[in-house]
């Protein structure tokens, strides 16, 4: 892991060599995620996530480790008179040793076409870009399109990723208490009852 990835600096040089459409995204990022708190941190103007990533070249950095995504579900209307909203559980995904490859599907030939940090700049035009694990024979592969994590600029989400379980672990409360307050969300299974 190459801490110099992590500080206020690299922050600024990418903001520096990123057009003003791409800082506005990634400061709007930031302050809708550190916005969610958990306990005491609670409206803390200056509360910011430790250990998540902001940027892809910090994915790229994370090769060698584990990465997890902490991913909200959509929402949907449990009842039209009343707006209320239900939501699938939030979930965590552990991505060992993660690559970016084109394509969902991955097979060996994919393997050979993997995401390196000179492509970052062409990362920004290629559609169709996921993130996996690069260890082979998984089980169960995860598979989630780069566009999804908010890694590059696109839509704003709820969307994090972490190096740290426990950080990630964190994240998921707090998103799941954050998004029940302010979305009048019920969860799935108590609308069973």
């Amino acid at each position: 892991m190459n801490l110099d990835l992590y500080n206020s600096e690299f922050r600024d040089f990418k903001y520096l060599k990123s057009s003003p459409e791409d800082v506005a995204y990634y400061k709007r990022r930031a302050s809708e995620v550190n916005r969610i708190q958990l306990g005491p941190e609670a409206n803390d103007p200056t509360f910011v996530w430790p250990c998540r990533l902001e940027f892809i070249e910090q994915l790229l950095d994370l090769r060698d480790d584990v990465v997890y995504i902490v991913q909200p579900c959509e929402y949907f209307h449990t009842d039209v008179s009343t707006k209320a909203y239900g939501y699938d559980d939030i979930r965590i995904y552990a991505i060992e040793k993660p690559i970016i490859v084109y394509g969902p599907l991955i097979s060996p030939k994919t393997l050979d076409d993997i995401i390196t940090e000179d492509d970052i700049d062409r990362m920004l035009f290629a559609h169709n870009l996921c993130v996996c694990s690069s260890i082979e024979n998984t089980v169960e592969q995860i598979v989630i399109k780069i566009t999804d994590i908010g890694l590059l600029p696109g839509p704003l989400s709820h969307v994090a990723v972490f190096y740290d379980k426990e950080w990630a672990g964190k994240y998921q409360k707090a998103v799941t208490d954050y998004l029940r307050k302010n979305n009048d969300a019920v969860s799935a299974i108590s609308r069973l009852f």
